[in-house]
């Protein structure tokens, strides 16, 4: 796989599991995983750890479109 392509991807996973913590932040769902309730908190840190993984993703992929091209 490519650099880019690899930053591109995953930056987008990031950005999306990020993006539905919020919703679950905004709308009140509740997480529940082998019968065990997750809190609310545990999202707010999934937001800020996700989200910033994403940007870091997207700033790797404009320092890979900054390389000269492999001849």
């Amino acid at each position: 796989m490519f650099p880019r392509t690899f930053h591109t991807v995953s930056g987008i996973m990031f950005a999306a599991i990020a993006a539905l913590h919020g919703l679950r932040l905004i709308f009140g769902w509740e997480a529940v995983i082998s019968g065990i309730n997750i809190p609310a908190w545990l999202s707010i840190l999934a937001v800020f750890v996700f989200g910033a993984l994403a940007i870091f993703e997207f700033r790797g992929e404009q320092k890979c479109n900054n390389l000269p091209p492999k001849p």
